[in-house]
């Protein structure tokens, strides 16, 4: 990456991030970024997402790159919950990400194939009432097509592992809408693209965040 370019990045990033806070109030329809969960009457409730890594994926049929991240969820409340994430990236250059998207089946299946011993589930099989209790927890893995290889920095936000929410006035209509906890993790990539196929991304930061 040239100097200019690696500059360009490194600014774009963070507005983009702002700007995602801000377009979170923007977008219409509000209702289609809702994640599914199930609710508790009375009650407030987090699930315990686990990281487990972030990586680079190259499919050996047709050389293109996926970043998969793989992660442990488990039910620490007294209640049965719908674990129906939606888990989103954010790349160095602003782009925004919905996991699944872009990602062909047979990719899915070869990266789960390759973490068969341990109990990997592709991002739609594992999504399914969570029991409570450590024994009943899940091991996902969801996986985005990587546009470029060479950024330094990505984010994953992770909705639906949490009831909390917040009401804000929508900034167009004047309307009141709903901004649903997320988990945000910060990553750094460390090395050079030719080094990442095995090489993991680095958690930087881990904090829940309203959108």
């Amino acid at each position: 990456m040239g100097e200019d370019r690696y500059t360009s990045a490194m600014l774009i990033r963070p507005l983009a991030i702002a700007l995602l806070a801000a377009s979170s109030l923007a977008a219409l329809p509000w209702s289609a970024s809702q994640p599914a969960v199930a609710a508790v009457l009375g009650e407030q409730w987090k699930l315990d997402v686990r990281p487990k890594g972030l990586r680079l994926w190259v499919d050996p049929q047709d050389g293109k790159g996926y970043w998969y991240f793989v992660y442990d969820v488990v039910n620490q409340t007294k209640q049965t919950l719908l674990w129906s994430p939606k888990i989103q990236l954010l790349d160095g250059e602003g782009r925004l990400m919905r996991g699944g998207n872009d990602v062909p089946p047979q990719v899915r299946k070869a990266m789960c194939a390759s973490m068969a011993e341990e109990g990997v589930e592709d991002q739609f099989a594992v999504m399914d009432d969570l029991l409570p209790g450590e024994d009943n927890g899940r091991t996902g893995m969801v996986a985005w097509l990587a546009e470029g290889t060479d950024g330094t920095e990505l984010t994953v936000f992770i909705a639906g592992a949490s009831s909390e929410t917040e009401q804000k006035v929508h900034p167009k209509t004047g309307e009141k809408v709903t901004l649903r906890e997320n988990l945000q993790l910060d990553y750094a990539v460390p090395g050079d693209p030719k080094g990442r196929r095995t090489e993991p991304a680095i958690l930087k930061n881990r904090e829940w965040v309203m959108r």
